[in-house]
């Protein structure tokens, strides 16, 4: 970042934090002005919107406060904490049907509670108990309700309404707590018995409900329930317990005694690089820890190195970069220089809470003050420039392909992913070589040396858990003149899925690994987009993969590294390049990565392969630590190849697979049945949410009323929020800032509303004009709505003519006379709509226009040709 931005950057945090400190003094004034200083920048608008609402909520102004929170959370649409802040103040003012489309599919992917509690209040309120009570039970199995005492009030309202004979869960301290009703004489079966049970040890627990409440209830008078807690032995500790009243398990059984609160968090170490003074002592472990059930908990990090030295540092320093850790802003950073902390060479275990629970990263190898690289491992940052060219030896492959799969827990993931594999209808040998570190899973482990027993895999067993890239390796190693496919365990395959991964990696005499597509693969995830649909059956998978064969036969695109879900890797490429790195990743994430950015710096190619389809549940083998992993590995990854990251996006905006998963779209899409197929509208418009978003769904149901079928044509690329709510509002503006720059090239994206899983309809808006029009003619297209302009290239509007059908013009806003959208001029205050001359001069600069290509005396021309040739324009009142 240049000095300006850095300067900029550092500015708006210290804004961000007097607005804290303002607030929590009650300066409701000051701090008014504060956020509204924030709602200039882009970058911080949605945190002023935010702070506005909070002043508004001070003030008793609870309509004021929705305003501004519904504003902020459009501004943040990935922020969940401000997703729950509106939520809860849509149920304060009676709103509650709005909170579970805020916050389903959101709400249990945070870290903390807050989020899924609101929505279970708004679940309570709406009497939507079938979603309620699977919603209380996840989170009881998540937070303790000792720091999270209102997910207990909504446990408590499932049994004061008859949801639940009564509710238990693990709180720390190996405790178990939960409440059953007070008056047996209101509930069936009340003197029944109470048992608590273990799969593995049996009954622990048996007496009459009276019994078990005398000895280990209190009353309750405010709720009318008695809450009962019980401790349970350290023996206990982890595992699966059953609380039963009468046969009936209580709502949050079975559970698993915890000793003490989930705390997260990850350590990097960096510095060193000479042997000047400066760089001995230029050192530091830095990163962050803290307790998501009660985030305020002040959180103690020990550091211990090989000698069994030790040092401690509370994580109270401002943390940046939080939320991509999924982790709410706060405190909870800490920084530590191992020289200085006297700190021996050798491992350095770094441990957080109680509970002494390591922190993603740990063990961290640190060389000593002399060491060099990131991580301390004698390694030299090597930035990720060019690919050097190779020479053109291609030597024959051996006969057999080992199908490396390393395995921990899931066994139905796990033996499903080795059963499709064994009944996939491939001709290519291969050996499946299963990997077990040292699972905890007895059941799994029977199965798996059960198929070992009849020859149907190879089993190898780590003596003790290695975790991923050890276990990799291992597997990796086995045969040593063999080329490997790194497989997950929680992946499905179909067809001949390795023989054209094979076919694709001898290709060309510098292919070192290949990737297929897969539903949740990162940058080769197929369908796109940021929430990622339920992982497809083996029935679903093969049917995909029949479908990738079919309309991406043979393509394939360079990747800038593989995908580690399933990666073919060519034997010389891993003899040249060496194993995974094992000291640096932890449990894994980012060690394909590494090794991929390695064999580049040698020639090698990283292919995709768009004609293959695997399954992926993803990520399930870490649970909620793949966050904390990915953003942890990520830095470490920048780290080492300076520039990986840029490399990445660079394939991102590329987009290089674009027309394959357009295909697979397109096939899908053509399997309905066109026979009885309605005539489709097409409603061009921006992309985002907002009032003009809100028109369109409008528009939408009544034209499906009329037995049409609607399309959206939206975008992919430019400015994703935008309405006439986004004027000045209370005095506010709108953010100085442009969006980042549209690539050269505009692309869009046909929306199917009753199809929302074909995500991939994108095009090259004015080099794929033609298919564009083909798709939309196919579609039975019968007429076009232009609504919105906004981030479009110019070529939509020929494609009314292109189709032979007639368009009507919808205006929302003054984008079609003012480059600016809304009369305002470059301080924000409304313009007066002086004459043409002077709108040109107010947006001289092509970064003050909506479409830098458009000056004022263009747009208006092309708007006056626009409304003359629509059959109809309709300006909305509402």
């Amino acid at each position: 970042m240049n000095p300006s931005g850095g300067s900029k950057s550092h500015t708006r945090r210290l804004e961000l934090q007097r607005l804290e400190d303002l607030l929590a003094d009650g300066a409701i004034a000051e701090g008014e002005t504060v956020a509204r200083s924030l709602l200039r920048d882009c970058r911080s608008h949605a945190q002023g919107a935010a702070g506005l609402a909070r002043c508004a909520l001070a003030r008793g102004d609870l309509d004021g406060a929705l305003r501004w929170a519904e504003r902020s959370a459009r501004f943040a649409p990935n922020d969940i904490a401000l997703k729950a802040f509106l939520a809860a103040l849509l149920i304060a003012a009676n709103r509650s049907a709005a909170v579970p489309p805020l916050l389903d599919g959101v709400a249990e992917r945070a870290a903390v509670p807050t989020a899924a509690i609101a929505l279970g209040q708004a679940l309570a309120r709406l009497g939507a108990m079938d979603r309620l009570l699977p919603l209380i039970v996840r989170q009881l199995h998540r937070f303790p309700v000792s720091v999270a005492p209102l997910l207990g009030d909504l446990a408590d309202h499932a049994v004061l309404t008859g949801g639940a004979p009564g509710w238990a869960t693990a709180d720390v301290g190996l405790r178990i707590a939960g409440a059953l009703p007070a008056d047996p004489a209101d509930v069936p079966d009340a003197d029944g018995a109470v048992r608590i049970e273990s799969s593995r040890l049996g009954r622990l627990l048996a007496m009459d409900r009276a019994t078990f409440l005398r000895r280990y209830g209190q009353r309750d008078s405010g709720s009318g329930l008695i809450r009962f807690t019980l401790s349970v032995g350290p023996e206990l500790e982890g595992e699966p317990l059953s609380v039963i009243l009468d046969g009936k398990p209580l709502l949050g059984s079975p559970l698993c005694p915890r000793r003490h609160a989930t705390v997260e968090g990850s350590v990097l170490l960096d510095g060193g690089g000479g042997d000047s003074e400066s760089a001995r002592s230029d050192w530091a472990l830095s990163g962050w820890a803290w307790c998501p059930g009660d985030p305020p908990q002040s959180v103690t990090v020990r550091v211990e190195d090989e000698t069994g030295h030790a040092v401690t540092v509370a994580a109270d320093r401002p943390m940046e970069g939080a939320q991509a850790e999924g982790v709410e802003s706060g405190r909870y950073g800490f920084l530590i220089d191992p020289v200085t902390a006297g700190l021996s060479p050798g491992l350095l275990h770094v441990t957080a809470g109680p509970g002494a629970q390591p922190l993603a990263g740990s063990p961290l190898p640190w060389p000593g003050p002399g060491g060099t690289g990131p991580g301390g491992t004698g390694r030299l940052s090597t930035p990720a420039g060019p690919r050097p060219p190779r020479p053109a030896r291609l030597r024959s492959p051996a006969p057999v392909v080992d199908v490396v799969v390393p395995v921990y827990r899931g066994r139905e993931e796990t033996m499903a992913c080795l059963r499709s594999v064994l009944a996939a209808e491939d001709r290519t040998p291969r050996e499946i070589v299963v990997i077990d570190d040292a699972s905890p899973d007895a059941d799994l482990v029977g199965d798996l040396t059960a198929l070992a027993a009849e020859g149907r895999i190879t089993l190898l067993r780590n003596p003790r858990n290695l975790g991923f890239p050890a276990t990799v390796n291992r597997g990796l190693a086995l045969h040593p003149d063999r080329d490997a496919v790194l497989l997950n365990a929680d992946t499905l395959v179909a067809g001949p899925w390795l023989e054209r991964l094979r076919t694709a990696a001898w290709s060309a005499p510098d292919v070192g690994t290949v990737t297929p597509l897969s539903n949740d693969a990162t940058i080769l995830s197929y369908p796109s987009g940021a929430d990622r649909p339920p992982p497809p059956s083996l029935p679903e998978t093969a049917a995909l993969d029949r479908l990738a064969r079919s309309v991406n036969a043979g393509l394939r695109v360079d990747l800038p590294t593989a995908v580690g879900f399933c990666a073919y890797i060519r034997r010389d490429c891993l003899e040249e390049t060496g194993l995974f790195e094992e000291r640096l990743f932890g449990r894994g994430y980012g060690e394909e990565n590494d090794f991929c950015l390695r064999a580049r710096r040698l020639g090698w190619r990283h292919l995709g392969a768009a004609d293959v389809f695997v399954a992926h549940v993803g990520g399930r083998s870490f649970g909620r630590q793949k966050a904390i992993l990915a953003a942890r590995n990520g830095r470490l990854l920048e780290r080492l190849h300076p520039g990986y990251d840029a490399l990445v996006q660079d394939f991102i905006a590329d987009d290089p697979l674009m027309a394959a998963r357009r295909r697979l779209d397109l096939a899908r899409w053509a399997e309905e049945d066109g026979a009885g197929r309605a005539p489709a509208v097409l409603l061009v418009t921006l992309a985002g949410r907002g009032g003009v978003a809100r028109f369109i769904e409008e528009r939408a149901a009544a034209l499906r009323a009329e037995g049409r079928r609607v399309l959206r044509l939206v975008p992919e690329t430019a400015v994703n929020e935008e309405d006439e709510d986004d004027e000045e509002e209370d005095g506010a503006p709108l953010p100085s800032a442009r969006p980042p720059a549209t690539p050269p090239e505009r692309r869009c994206r046909i929306e199917v509303m009753d199809r929302p899983d074909l995500r991939d309809l994108v095009f090259r808006t004015r080099a794929e004009f033609g298919e564009l029009a083909d798709a939309l003619r196919l579609a039975g297209t019968a007429a076009v709505e232009i609504h919105h302009l906004l981030g479009h290239d110019a070529a939509v509007l020929d494609l009314a003519g292109r189709l032979g059908v007639p368009y009507d013009l919808t205006i929302h806003d003054y984008g079609l006379i003012c480059p600016r959208l809304s009369l305002v001029d470059k301080a924000g205050r409304y313009c007066g709509e002086p004459d043409l001359a002077a709108c040109e001069r107010c947006t001289a600069d092509p970064d003050d226009r909506a479409d830098p290509e458009l000056t004022v005396g263009a747009l208006r021309r092309r708007t006056r040709a626009l409304a003359a040739g629509a059959g109809g324009v309709t300006a909305p009142t509402r």
